[in-house]
């Protein structure tokens, strides 16, 4: 069976390593390898969805025909059963026949098994990777690098309440920080982790953990965090309840 690591950096095992390699360092190959295992609907997908997300600056003939060699190449290098296929149209990769850390992550999640879900999460989905030359392709693969992103922020926050419950205040507050680190511009789980702060008698630490979300907010997007979050904050400097 193939295993495909995505969360942080990537790999892919269960095939010769110098097959998996080679998929690897062909940028495009590894991204339709990606979009079959992980776009929604999970399953099969249309080859012309296929050929509008990473050939769509080719003719039609050309694009089909790149599409055709880049499974083709796929099947040589991770095995003839890998890629599935229903008719001439659509296209997949075959369940039985990979595994992959993505999917474990939302099961482990889906179960509530937090401390296994926060511990495979090493890092964010196919970091750093993106495909100039596919930009539809890039933005799918955004969207579900933010998603996974905030459901890791959810994992490490749900994490930090059972810690802080327990009296273990500070793995709680470690895993505050690790969820802020995450929650990137999700305000909702921001403002979470504050009012955590705030229970573990931390007010300073919510403070500081503030001021650097405003400034990556003002440096990222331009933006000011909304008045719900500047509200919660000015309670907490204020030495306010925070519900």
């Amino acid at each position: 069976m193939i295993r495909l690591l995505m969360l942080g950096s990537l790999d892919l095992s269960g095939a010769p390593q110098d097959a998996a390699d080679r998929v690897i360092a062909q940028p495009k190959l590894f991204a339709l390898l990606a979009y079959l295992v992980l776009a929604a609907p999970r399953g099969l997908h249309r080859r012309d969805k296929l050929l509008s997300l990473f050939w769509r600056e080719l003719d039609e003939d050309a694009s089909r025909n790149a599409l055709s060699k880049s499974v083709h190449l796929l099947r040589k290098q991770l095995g003839d059963g890998l890629i599935a296929s229903r008719g001439t149209q659509e296209l997949g990769v075959d369940p039985a026949g990979l595994s992959c850390d993505v999917f474990e992550f939302e099961r482990l999640v889906a179960e509530g098994k937090w401390e296994d879900a926060d511990g495979l999460y090493r890092g964010h989905l196919m970091d750093g990777f993106n495909l100039p030359s596919a930009p539809e392709f890039d933005d799918w693969l955004d969207r579900e690098r933010q998603r996974l992103r905030r459901r890791a922020a959810e994992v490490a926050l749900r994490i930090a309440r059972i810690r802080q419950a327990s009296g273990a205040n500070g793995a709680a507050a470690s895993m505050a920080r690790r969820a802020i680190d995450l929650a990137s511009m999700n305000e909702e789980a921001i403002r979470e982790a504050l009012r955590l702060f705030v229970l573990l008698g931390d007010r300073a630490g919510a403070v500081r953990m503030y001021a650097e979300f405003e400034r990556q907010l003002s440096r990222d997007l331009g933006l000011a965090p909304s008045e719900e979050t500047q509200a919660l904050i000015a309670t907490i400097r204020a030495g306010g309840e925070v519900s």
